[in-house]
């Protein structure tokens, strides 16, 4: 009868081939068959109709449009802002002169008094600021300029240090090189030492 196999050709001969070599009689009925075809539930993903989802991915889409371009334009003002401070140091004239862009980056947050509002610190870029007591950095290790980083001197160097340390003894300085011996008396060879 007709058939209509749910795989691919590979699958169908991988079928053949495996009813030929489990199966002890020659003769196979529709029952023996059927225990060896896959089940019929697809496992295709389906495919769910939303007739919402591409208006509510438009929605959010354009929503995070919004929001970037809302972003971009208040930190080009922030920026436009610290370079009239940067260049004139003058706090009181710069937010004379920008008075309503201030009150534009800042028109969501209502959180501030208007005290605050005038009080604003200017700290100098150009001048030095070395106070020992916040200094709390580590000092990084320093590298000599003579010093080598070649991975192949650092080898020579650990396996000289090796062999002295236990008298020459390649065994124990394989061992604790954690190398086979072959490569060890290999790379005394490779290195004339």
């Amino acid at each position: 009868e007709n058939y209509n196999f749910p795989g691919n050709i590979r699958q169908l001969r991988n079928i053949a081939e495996q009813i030929s070599v489990v199966e002890e009689k020659r003769e196979i009925t529709a029952e023996k068959l059927l225990q060896y075809l896959p089940s019929k539930g697809s496992n295709l993903p389906s495919v769910i109709e939303h007739k919402n989802s591409n208006d509510n991915f438009a929605n959010e889409r354009d929503i995070m449009y919004k929001i970037l371009f809302d972003m971009r334009n208040d930190i080009n003002d922030l920026k436009k802002l610290t370079l009239d401070l940067m260049e004139s140091g003058d706090t009181n004239k710069v937010q004379e002169d920008n008075k309503n862009l201030i009150k534009k980056i800042y028109k969501e947050e209502n959180t501030f008094s208007q005290q605050e509002e005038n009080q604003v610190e200017v700290v100098r870029i150009n001048e030095r600021y070395d106070n020992d007591k916040d200094n709390n950095y580590e000092f990084a290790e320093t590298i000599d300029a003579d010093e080598s980083l070649s991975i192949q001197e650092k080898e020579i160097e650990l396996i000289k240090k090796s062999l002295d340390r236990n008298n020459g003894k390649r065994k124990l300085a394989a061992k604790e090189l954690g190398i086979s011996e072959r490569t060890l008396y290999r790379k005394i060879k490779q290195y004339n030492l």
